[in-house]
């Protein structure tokens, strides 16, 4: 796919409508002529993203700034099929009836500093890869699911803690229990006369607990079903309304199927509602009818006892005590059984979860070996002048920030702690060890006493913390310059240097289409003829190139099939020549407008010879 044509109503370039060739396109003329600004309107029509915060305000400004009130719209060709993208500068994002693969688009402050962010870098080298829409679903899938599991077993965990420390006090009930038996079986010697009392409230007292347990687990199954109420009324809302589909979109055959698919979800979706109100309705009947039983019973019970108590004293307050510890710890021992419950089911969603994380590092791991290949192949390409290798898990900057702000507020000291647990231990390795306890395997591998470990498991262990376990620690690319003997990192590059190393690996995307602002900035004669315009030279079999330039060697040497001469009269911008390098028209304007234009013709027969063309 190539850029075929571009139209622009409106604006400084208010009438400018130029087909391109699908080879190598050049745009010249004198500053100021409006050069930049076809590169920053061809990018801003097609949406395309540039590799810095700074550089994309400035290239939207660019845009918007030359466009005005009106309109651009950019043709694109795939073998016999065009189509259009249009865009106004109060257009949110492109207009299209097609996707369309975008294009890479540098301006010269990008060039020089595309190599300078790790993102930028990792930007680069991904562009080579294969686009497969499918692989980043499964990602986006896999971390949702992960992350709601994580969620699950964090509330799963959390409630188990509450359920044993509610617990935690029976074997003391029990004891207490046993003294007071202990205590009534000695004055049944004394009064035998109560027995029949006492057995009849003993009789009493299994239906007595029995039911205040029962009472306890409609109440919290009452409030699950009112959870569960409220999230499928929040998810009815959201049903979509397939009225909303704009007429001018067409396909209202499709689009009727779809809406009666809506309206049986939908349906279905009221009809579960129903149900689960119903069931709400039902368990608050039963809960109704359960404290009415445990109220009779206990006014039951407390006539036994006060008639007791008539015949001893004291007799009453020691059957109400037993009566009242059986029942605590009938009910806690119901918590042990529900807690575990809850530890059974974290078991279960943390083995469904293992299965999705290692599919997800699978993922990951397959990403970077791409990566890898494609750096080999760089560097066999670019050797010896530029190698590239990939470092693998080196972008811990998402993996910091989130422990950052997780720790935040919390009373820990947490700065270096940050520091040492990236340097340490993976995201899924920290977040497995604060799950599982394993407090010993904090301290060893984070310098830290016991109780600081504690609390730092407790922290990771919320529900807040359920997207660390997914952060992604992408990889970083390293890029290298031979510089003499010796291989140097772009960061300790000079500008020219920079740009020597990140040019060429931009254009040996030999299938994309690449435009480009003023490359040669920054760079010496011989290795824009050396270099750049081989490079250039190269793709024009495979794809196209749009290169706006002051440097008469990159149409010229380049064999430009178009180029496209700009001038302006102080108010608009536009295209006074157009054709290919040998046009008569075309040789006059880059000998006239582009120093060294007469020189870089003389080199022209050297170049496609063979010979070494003087620099």
């Amino acid at each position: 796919m190539w850029i075929s044509k571009v139209i622009v109503e409106g604006g400084v370039l208010d009438g400018y409508a130029q087909s391109f060739h699908p080879g190598l396109n050049v745009i010249i003329g004198a500053r100021g002529t409006g050069k930049s600004s076809i590169i920053e309107l061809i990018r801003y029509c097609l949406g395309v993203k540039s590799y810095s915060e700074a550089a994309e305000k400035s290239s939207m400004e660019h845009a918007l700034g030359i466009l005005g009130d009106g309109r651009v719209t950019v043709s694109l060709k795939h073998e016999e099929q065009v189509f259009s993208v249009t865009r106004t500068a109060n257009d949110t994002s492109p207009e299209s009836a097609s996707i369309f693969p975008q294009p890479f688009v540098f301006s010269q402050a990008e060039i020089e500093t595309v190599g300078l962010r790790s993102q930028s870098r990792l930007r680069l080298i991904d562009g080579f890869k294969p686009q497969n829409a499918a692989r980043k679903s499964d990602v986006t899938a896999l971390v949702a699911k992960i992350q709601s599991s994580t969620i699950e077993i964090s509330n799963l965990v959390a409630e188990s803690d509450e359920l044993e420390e509610r617990a935690s006090e029976k074997n003391t009930l029990v004891e207490q229990l046993t003294a007071l038996q202990e205590q009534v079986a000695g004055q049944s010697q004394i009064h035998k006369s109560l027995d029949i009392d006492r057995t009849n409230l003993r009789t009493m007292l299994p239906d007595l607990t029995s039911a205040g347990v029962r009472r306890e687990a409609y109440d919290r199954l009452h409030q699950e079903v009112s959870d569960w109420e409220r999230k499928l009324d929040d998810a009815f809302k959201a049903i979509p309304n397939p009225e909303n589909w704009p007429s001018e979109a067409g396909d209202e055959v499709a689009i009727r199927d779809l809406s009666l698919l809506i309206k049986s979800a939908a349906s279905s979706s009221y009809s579960l509602l129903n149900s689960v109100e119903m069931i709400k309705e039902s368990i608050g009947e039963r809960r109704a009818a359960t404290l009415e039983m445990h109220t009779e019973l206990e006014n039951k019970a407390r006539g036994v006892r006060q008639l007791i108590e008539q015949k001893q004293k004291g007799a009453s307050e020691l059957d109400r005590k037993v009566s009242e510890i059986s029942q605590k710890i009938s009910l806690l021992k119901s918590f042990e059984e529900l807690k575990t419950k809850r530890v059974s089911r974290a078991e279960e969603v943390k083995g469904s979860r293992e299965i999705l994380l290692s599919a997800l590092e699978d993922l990951r791991i397959e990403r970077t070996k791409v990566r890898q290949d494609i750096a080999r192949q760089l560097s066999d390409r670019l050797g010896p002048l530029i190698r590239i290798k990939i470092r693998t898990f080196s972008q811990t900057n998402q993996y910091r920030d989130l422990l950052l702000s997780l720790f935040r507020g919390t009373g820990i000291r947490y700065n270096d702690l940050v520091d040492k647990i990236v340097e340490t231990l993976s995201p899924q390795e920290f977040v497995l060890a604060c799950e599982k306890k394993d407090f010993e395997f904090l301290c060893d591998n984070l310098d830290v006493t016991l109780d600081r470990a504690v609390r730092v498991a407790e922290v990771i262990r919320r529900e807040e913390a359920a997207e660390l376990i997914t952060v992604d620690v992408d990889d970083d690319v390293q890029i290298e310059l031979l510089d003499g003997t010796e291989y140097k990192g772009i960061d300790f590059l000079s500008m020219g240097q920079k740009c020597t190393a990140i040019l060429p690996i931009i254009l040996e995307h030999l299938e994309k289409v690449i435009v480009l602002d003023q490359p040669e900035d920054h760079l010496d004669n011989a290795f824009v003829v050396g270099s750049l315009v081989k490079s250039i030279v190269g793709r024009s079999a495979s794809a196209q190139t749009i290169v706006a330039t002051h440097n008469p060697n990159i149409p010229v040497l380049g064999n430009a099939q178009e180029v496209k001469v700009m001038d302006s009269n102080g108010r608009r911008c536009f295209v006074i020549s157009n054709g290919s390098i040998d046009e008569p028209s075309i040789v006059g304007s880059i000998t006239t407008l582009l120093e060294g234009g007469l020189e870089a013709f003389e080199k022209r027969a050297d170049f496609y010879s063979g010979g070494n063309p003087r620099e």
